[in-house]
């Protein structure tokens, strides 16, 4: 998975986290506080005028006007200074005016319909301050001086809705000190605004859903100052950051009695793609300690598990003993097997529902067809007296016509249910493949040196014979888990068999063979099922 599909995915399970707390919210939305708007801006409230009564509608619409004559006007003033068409220094009294009088505050209330606005108002506010040029002082005032300050503020206050504080952090992970150009320069993040968001993630005090709406900011920074040649962030900072999610992984861990609740499963996540978005191993390699704490714990969820290995593959280890690779690989064999397995497992489990619900429905019409055969015999007399009568001589199953097993028929499985298994499978291949060797350039004058398993095993000709055949088996299993069959070759002088012709295989059948071969291939490549004294140097993780 690419770093942008990270972050995208960040950003959607952090909506799913807005969602939820809008929804929790407005049970309570009473017991919260809001900002005041600006009196010349507020709108007057329809339920207090009785607009069948001329004095009052009139009242009603003046009001109405004066507000949003006062809105617009306003708005025009900010959009000027904005535009670069008017001075700062002219109005400065009116810009901060419209912000912290309007602005600002409307992303603080507690209505249905303002809660719903939130997400609208936040894009229009971020793309407002990226339409500012890099070195313009309005720029500044905004950022520094009302964004930065107002917001933070509300993310750190408990009064302030669920959502309204959710918000507010993600505007504040949202914050750059300067604007990247496309495919020239990548946008520079507030270091400031980093500050805030790991103070913010690290507070005790601070709900679930406000970590996870930092770290989203956090990870932000980190995929950034990870891609450039020369890491922007100050040292400490990063380090800073590095140990908040390291700590994250330590202090949330599963128990049996226990479970992960789904906020602590997605923040574990979090701090496990930041880890890997920084690239740097950290202080006495306390990230390699995390990651491999997660990689070779059989117990560790799929996905997560998944994210260590994208994390350890792209890391940039102080020397080869730090990345053992030798005894890393196996986790990244069992792991992608574990996938194969789980996706294998997922089209037979649909199988059997099928057949399930046609042996269910076969009896049913059985037992409905017996029931009705049963009352006609009766009226006929049959089975009555000694047997003599014309029902003596039934044949069985008669009544049921074919035995249940025959009337199984073959699963034909759709392909919107291939495509998802498909899905599942090519992400982990990504991964992996990524992790272990790299991927090559897109194009042939492309110079990229990505860092990778195989980089590090140079010189260790038993594992990097492993990295290649489980590379071998992932190229393989990417190749046949396409939908479309294989051509099949012309034959220009066809041989006359006897034999009857082999049936194609289904999409499901290919796909199932595609994942088992694969699955074969890794145990073979990490030494499982082999004789011991054919085992290369690689313990084995899975078992056999």
């Amino acid at each position: 998975m690419s770093v942008r599909k990270q972050f995208h995915l960040a950003l959607a399970f952090t909506c799913v986290f807005f969602v939820t707390v809008c929804a929790f919210g407005r049970v309570v939305q009473d017991s919260y506080k809001s900002d005041p708007v600006d009196q010349a801006f507020v709108m007057p409230d329809p339920a207090k005028y009785d607009k069948s009564k001329k004095d009052e509608k009139l009242e009603f619409t003046n009001l109405e006007k004066a507000a949003k004559a006062a809105r617009s006007s306003s708005k025009e003033i900010a959009d000027n200074i904005l535009r670069g068409s008017a001075d700062l220094s002219s109005a400065k009294t009116e810009f901060d005016r419209y912000f912290t009088g309007l602005s600002f505050p409307s992303m603080t209330q507690t209505d249905d319909d303002s809660l719903f606005r939130l997400g609208t108002q936040r894009d229009e506010l971020l793309n407002a301050i990226r339409d500012v040029a890099n070195d313009s002082p309005v720029r500044k005032h905004l950022i520094e001086e009302l964004t930065t300050s107002y917001f933070s503020r509300v993310a750190a206050d408990a009064g302030y809705h669920p959502a309204v504080r959710l918000n507010a952090i993600l505007i504040i992970g949202n914050l750059n000190r300067r604007e990247g150009s496309r495919n020239v320069e990548p946008s520079l993040p507030m270091e400031t605004a980093l500050r805030i968001l790991v103070n913010a993630a690290n507070a005790a005090d601070s709900p679930n859903y406000l970590k996870v709406g930092a770290l989203s900011g956090i990870l932000r920074h980190a995929t950034i100052d990870g891609q450039m040649q020369t890491p922007v962030l100050d040292n400490a900072l990063r380090q800073q950051c590095i140990d908040l999610a390291v700590s994250l992984i330590d202090s949330i861990t599963p128990a049996e009695s226990t479970p992960l609740s789904d906020e602590q499963y997605w923040i574990r996540r979090q701090a496990v793609q930041i880890l890997g978005a920084f690239r740097a191993p950290g202080t006495d390699g306390k990230t390699v300690v995390a990651l491999r704490k997660i990689l070779d714990d059989k117990d560790t969820p799929i996905m997560l598990a998944a994210d260590a290995i994208d994390a350890y593959g792209t890391m940039r280890f102080a020397s080869a003993e730090q990345a053992d690779v030798a005894n890393s690989i196996k986790s990244v064999g069992r792991i992608v097997n574990k996938f194969f397995m789980a996706d294998v497992k997922s089209i037979e489990d649909y199988i059997s529902s099928i057949k399930d619900n046609q042996l269910i429905a076969k009896k049913s019409r059985e037992t409905s067809s017996n029931q009705q055969g049963d009352a006609t015999n009766e009226q006929e007399g049959f089975g009555l007296g000694t047997g003599t009568g014309r029902g003596s001589g039934r044949v069985k199953g008669a009544g049921g016509g074919s035995s249940a097993a025959s009337a199984v028929q073959k699963v034909k499985v759709p392909n919107y249910k291939i495509n998802d298994v498909r899905q599942r499978s090519k992400y982990i291949v990504f991964i992996a493949r990524r992790a272990l060797d790299g991927l090559a350039p897109k194009r042939k004058n492309e110079v990229r040196q990505p860092e990778n398993l195989k980089k590090w095993a140079a010189g260790d000709p038993i594992t990097t014979k492993a990295i290649e055949q489980i590379v071998a088996a992932l190229d393989k299993v990417m190749e046949q888990t396409d939908l479309a069959p294989p051509k099949t070759p012309i034959i220009t002088n066809p041989i006359v068999s006897l034999d009857e012709p082999k049936k194609p295989e289904t999409n499901d059948e290919r796909l199932r063979n595609s994942l088992n071969a694969g699955i074969s291939a890794i145990e073979t490549a990490i030494g499982v099922n082999a004789p011991v004294e054919q085992q290369p140097g690689i313990k084995s993780a899975i078992g056999g």
